[in-house]
């Protein structure tokens, strides 16, 4: 075990807000060198929470840099020209209301004495509606915490149901503007046991509005959308089937004895983990298995148990044999086209999570828990899935990737590529960044690996800089006779005189081989023609992924200008242009620079 998880091993045996600040102290001389996120803190009631966030952060991989607005002062910093937030440039801004805070002697409240929440959230919605206009850090607004008693005796409970309208008041005003999220911290409050979040004397002292004993829960919560921001999410889970998807060994209970629905234990539990598994596929994630067992023995489980919620068209490729599991890992990743990083490993067996934790460190590998009526909790758990917000393409992943293999089954059918090609009636659709597709180009900067020829992980922030100072981001959306394949692309050009700089450029790993590549190219150029240029500069700036793109310059007749252990700079001039493929249609002819979004 490394230093790190010396550190964290020992705060999770005592939790305590004094191991905490032992933790941070050995944090900042273990890993300095952590990647910084900056954090703004806003509040209504003394917060204090920065030591556990810290720590938190840092077990997710980075090290928060804070901003702490003063007590009550979060209007006055989302909407003051030149506050101390704005300078600050955060790239996270986190607000926590209390309760009472927010609605003084709300505690006490009858049931016909409380507020009408409309006022209320349409002006919180218009004071983030205001902060956007003027910064697109994302803000997290963790919903409001309930009491733990109120007036009304044991059958009065209508201050907590008011506190559970006001946040789902609080979500809809939130999903109206862009880049405003919801922490779930009164779920995890409720979980935990309302009654020891609010500590009264610290209140009446301090007006604490949360009890710093439970800042560990709360800085665990809000750490985790915080990586969220920066983390790209594993797009692919792989499971095990025997005591993981079912009950019981296939080979010995045959199909009709496998436990897999219905609603007694443990068959129940296992038909919930599969509708789990279903709905982190409607969420974008494809489901693979990977399993020890005999293939035609499986085909007949799932055609013969037609009442599990797991039918074979949900798995997007299978690994069933006697090899070793990494064997299957690489291959899945290969039949996929992801990287191992990319996926996420379950199974009941310690020995072979073991044993993919060694042969294969970059696949995320667990074990399941003994009790099945805790698998679906288990997989919720899971921080690698973590989203914030979901694209159109991510939920029609699935989807995309049965696209892909009927192309490939095209291909192979072809007698030659040309025709392939052909047959494909391609059609690229370049547009300019906007609102309806910047969160997909920033989730495909964050997250391309193999086309990306420089792997620059541009954020949000630092692109709207660039766009204001001239450069131009692009969107390119692909589609066939097979369907619509979403934003497939990205590529950002900067322009320095008669040069036109190819900062970045980079595709989704489903339609490389498509030579989509040298068509974005051909647009690319026109672009900086229509500016002026007269030069095309570009980079490849390798890493352990980025392989597939090292020819891409030097194959569309660039000359190479420099090298060194960093990388490679590309130079072409724009006398002649490169063609787009006959195959490919471009559609319309778009000249305008990008929107200023």
């Amino acid at each position: 075990m490394d230093a790190l998880g010396q550190i964290f091993e020992g705060l999770d045996s005592n939790p305590c807000l004094s191991e905490y600040a032992a933790a941070a102290r050995k944090l900042r001389e273990a890993a300095p060198g952590m990647p910084e996120l900056r954090v703004a803190v806003l509040s209504n009631h003394t917060f204090e929470i920065e030591t556990a966030l810290e720590v938190e952060c840092a077990r997710r991989g980075f090290r928060p840099v804070f901003y702490q607005a003063g007590y009550d002062q979060y209007r006055q910093e989302l909407l003051a020209s030149g506050s101390g937030l704005e300078s600050f440039r955060p790239d996270a801004v986190l607000i926590s209301l209390d309760l009472e805070s927010t609605f003084p002697g709300i505690s006490a409240a009858e049931a016909s004495g409380l507020p009408s929440l409309s006022e209320w959230l349409e002006g919180f919605q218009a004071l983030l509606a205001a902060w956007r206009k003027r910064s697109p850090a994302a803000v997290f607004v963790h919903d409001f915490i309930p009491p733990a008693v109120s007036a009304g005796g044991p059958a009065g409970a209508a201050l907590f149901d008011w506190t559970m309208e006001l946040n789902a008041g609080l979500r809809r005003a939130a999903s109206a503007v862009e880049g405003v999220f919801v922490p779930a911290v009164a779920q995890a409050a409720c979980a935990d046991g309302l009654t020891g979040w609010r500590d009264l004397r610290f209140w009446y002292l301090a007006r604490v509005g949360i009890n710093p004993k439970k800042f560990p829960i709360l800085a665990a919560n809000l750490a985790r959308c915080l990586a969220a921001l920066r983390r790209p999410a594993a797009k692919c889970v792989v499971f095990d089937l025997d005591n993981t998807v079912w009950g019981g060994i296939l080979g010995d209970a045959g199909p009709q004895g496998i436990r897999c629905a219905g609603t007694e234990y443990p068959a129940g539990a296992y038909a919930d983990f599969q509708r789990a598994l279903l709905a982190l596929r409607s969420r974008g994630i494809l489901l693979a298995v990977a399993s020890k067992n005999d293939w035609p023995l499986v085909e007949e489980a799932f055609r013969v148990r037609d009442d599990m919620p797991l039918r074979p068209e949900h798995i997007a490729a299978w690994e069933v044999h006697w090899n070793p599991k990494p064997e299957s890992l690489e291959r899945i990743a290969r039949k996929l086209n992801i990287g191992l990083d990319s996926l996420v490993f379950l199974d009941d067996n310690p020995a072979e999570v073991d044993l993919v934790r060694m042969a294969c460190p970059a696949v995320r590998a667990y074990q399941m828990p003994a009790q099945p009526e805790r698998f679906a909790a288990f997989l919720w758990k899971l921080e690698d899935f973590d989203q914030l917000k979901l694209s159109e393409e991510d939920r029609r992943r699935a989807e995309l990737y049965q696209l892909r293999e009927k192309q490939e089954r095209m291909a192979a059918a072809a007698t030659d590529l040309e025709s392939f090609y052909r047959s494909l009636k391609t059609v690229l659709a370049p547009e300019p960044c906007g609102e309806r597709n910047f969160d997909r180009i920033v989730q495909l900067i964050r997250k391309t690996n193999q086309f990306n020829l420089t792997t620059r992980r541009h954020d949000r922030n630092t692109l709207m800089e660039r766009i204001a100072g001239g450069s131009e981001l692009w969107g390119f959306r692909a589609s066939d006779i097979h369907g619509d394949h979403g934003l497939i692309a990205v590529a950002l050009l900067d322009f320095d005189g008669s040069t036109c700089i190819i900062d970045t450029l980079l595709m989704s790993c489903r339609v490389i081989g498509r030579t989509l590549e040298t068509a974005i190219l051909h647009f690319l150029e026109g672009r900086a023609l229509a500016r002026g240029a007269r030069l095309l500069k570009g980079e490849y700036l390798p890493t352990a992924k980025n392989g597939p793109c090292r020819e891409f310059y030097r194959q569309h007749g660039f000359a190479l200008e420099a090298e060194d252990e960093r990388g490679a700079t590309w130079a072409k001039t724009l006398d002649s242009r490169t063609g787009c493929p006959e195959w490919i249609t471009i559609s319309g002819e778009l000249t305008e620079a990008c929107a200023k979004t």
